[in-house]
């Protein structure tokens, strides 16, 4: 083969080369315009996301994943409620309680002053400060013991009086004053806003009385109250107890108080249920619980799917869920979703758009715990998950001719 020949098939097989990468050149020109009304329709239908640009009642950041921890204030305004309902219900207890004038009952461990004219001089008043024992009793000049535990100084005087009158005295006169009165902690521990110990001035209060020493109940506490009684079980005279609760009870009645009681605070202050104000002593424990943590569910084309605490209270507002889940994802569509709620008969769905509620067109509303909001999305959102990433891959390749 002589080198002219060789020249001319290297010409040749040039000459192919340039031919075919020609034709695909031209080939890829005549797609482009299908392309470009491709890219343009998943623009118009498949690729867009929620259009937010008009003025809405709910702000953006409430739908979107703005970084910022979301607190519109719920806990705070729940707290701020439970707090105006405990002085509604101590005001209503105060109004039943007209006209009741508060006492003291003496009890083991106070110092009594009593007074005894002519006792050891005549036209002149005997001084003793005794104090009351274990047993009820105070221990005095000739007379000897006399039981005064649980009775006001009114009636500890006429006790007195009685066990002097005819045998020592014949008109006694006797004054009967506490000169150190035992103190009567009562211990309040859990969600409220000042735990503590704090010291009654008097034999029995009220758990209304004592939960507003104590500040009210704070954001996070429950539903109930729980009052552990250090006293014995057996109160004989129960005219405290009466008073304290604004009830009428016989005083001759024997009452047994249980060892813990527990208070449904929704009775006690959103209903004014004055029933279950229970009386509280010196010894008691009062305990506010902190509310069990109740969760809503955000699921489907969210950022964050997953359970949200509803923060102590039973609820959550829809678009408060929604920015605790992330916002949407590119395919979320919002006004493809629903809630699924539980019920006694089964589970009910219920389709909602957000995209109104987002708009102001029509009114937001709360998930209850327990409630699931699931976020959907449509045939070209979806549809455009797949071809978006092979068209992106294709727009990217130009092809070159070899030199």
């Amino acid at each position: 083969m002589t080198c002219s020949d060789i020249a001319e098939r290297r010409v040749s097989a040039l000459d192919a080369r340039r031919s075919k990468f020609a034709a695909v050149g031209t080939s890829s020109c005549r797609l482009r315009p299908a392309g470009l009304l491709l890219l343009a329709f998943l623009a118009c239908f498949g690729c867009s996301r929620l259009d937010f640009s008009n003025p809405t009642a709910t702000p953006l950041g409430d739908i979107m994943d703005s970084g910022r921890p979301y607190d519109d204030g719920a806990a705070a305004a729940r707290a701020q409620h439970r707090a105006a309902k405990l002085a509604e219900a101590v005001a209503a207890w105060q109004r039943s309680r007209a006209g009741v004038v508060e006492g003291y009952d003496i009890g083991s461990g106070d110092v009594l002053r009593v007074g005894v004219l002519d006792l050891e001089k005549p036209g002149v008043e005997s001084r003793l400060e005794v104090e009351v024992g274990d047993d009820g009793a105070v221990e005095l000049a000739l007379v000897g013991k006399v039981a005064v535990a649980g009775v006001s100084p009114e009636e500890a005087k006429r006790r007195i009086c009685a066990a002097y009158e005819g045998k020592y005295l014949k008109s006694p006169k006797v004054s009967v004053a506490l000169s150190e009165p035992r103190s009567k902690p009562v211990i309040v521990t859990g969600e409220v806003a000042k735990p503590g110990i704090y010291y009654l001035n008097k034999n029995t209060s009220s758990l209304l009385e004592i939960l507003l020493l104590a500040g009210g109940l704070a954001a996070g506490a429950g539903d109930e109250v729980i009052v552990a009684h250090g006293n014995p079980a057996v109160v004989t005279n129960v005219s405290d107890t009466a008073q304290a609760t604004g009830t009428n009870v016989e005083e001759s009645a024997e009452v047994t108080r249980q060892d813990v009681v527990t208070v449904d605070v929704r009775r006690l202050l959103d209903e004014g249920d004055l029933s279950v104000n229970v009386a509280v002593r010196g010894g008691d424990i009062v305990t506010v619980p902190a509310g069990k943590k109740k969760y809503v569910y955000v699921l489907g084309y969210v950022a964050r799917p997953g359970a949200f605490p509803t923060e102590g209270g039973d609820e959550m507002e829809v678009m408060h869920a929604l920015a605790l889940a992330g916002g949407l994802q590119p395919a979320g569509r919002a006004e493809n979703s629903f809630v699924l709620k539980k019920s006694a008969s089964g589970q009910k769905v219920v389709p909602v758009d957000l995209t109104k509620i987002a708009r102001g067109v029509r009114p937001t509303f709360n998930l209850r715990a327990g409630d699931t909001l699931v976020v959907g999305t449509g045939f070209f959102a979806r549809l455009s998950e797949f071809i978006r990433p092979v068209f992106s891959a294709g727009a990217s390749y130009t092809p070159t001719l070899a030199p």
